[in-house]
């Protein structure tokens, strides 16, 4: 699922009119690259109120761009995907130990035996509602595939049937919120416009 958040560069096209095209398109584009990042980092802050995610994992599935459009450039914001992985939201299991540098099963665990089925995975999705147990029938257990992957999965039915990987919200659905949103077209609309002065003036100062 991907959500496009569109705003309409204001002062673009009259820029357009008066000055060189090449300095305003450019001008327009430096602009776009400083406001960007603030609108990153406000929309990642925003969810992390929310949602116990990782800034690094939210930066693999928003993406700014832009889009020249007849006289206009077009800021394009997208939130991508249909969900995270659910072992992202800090899942654990009694007896497991994984994290992205190493998978183990902890002594006491061992000295029981696998215990991976028998035991409880939790995670911490959304702030406010606490940590909560992974409900599912197969139980839920977290594992450590042959390519190195580690995640929440489930056994497709019995033990001889494949297992599925279990997965929390996407960041296309919270970032879809209309706080979020609103947010972000505010800090596009207040911030482009002195961005896209200045750089224009340095290049039609000649400046590089």
């Amino acid at each position: 699922m991907t959500l496009e958040f569109k705003i309409k560069l204001e002062g673009v096209e009259k820029a357009l009119k008066m000055y060189d095209r090449n300095h305003v398109i450019r001008a327009a584009r430096r602009a776009i690259e400083d406001v960007a990042k603030q609108v990153m980092t406000e929309v990642k802050k925003n969810i992390r109120e929310g949602y116990n995610i990782k800034y690094g994992t939210l930066g693999k599935f928003l993406k700014l761009s832009v889009r020249p459009r007849n006289n206009n450039l077009e800021a394009v914001i997208t939130g991508e995907g249909m969900g995270i992985s659910l072992f992202e939201f800090g899942a654990k299991q009694e007896g497991v130990v994984a994290n992205k540098r190493q998978f183990r099963y902890n002594k006491k665990a061992i000295q029981r035996g696998n215990i991976r089925h028998g035991s409880k995975v939790t995670v911490l999705v959304k702030k406010s509602s606490g940590r909560k147990v992974v409900v599912t029938d197969p139980k839920a257990f977290i594992a450590k595939m042959k390519s190195g992957h580690i995640g929440v999965f489930q056994r497709e039915g019995n033990k001889r049937l494949k297992i599925r990987q279990l997965y929390g919200p996407g960041v296309g659905g919270l970032f879809g919120t209309r706080n979020i949103m609103g947010n972000a077209k505010g800090i596009v609309i207040k911030k482009f416009s002195p961005r896209f002065n200045y750089w224009l003036e340095h290049y039609l100062r000649g400046l590089n």
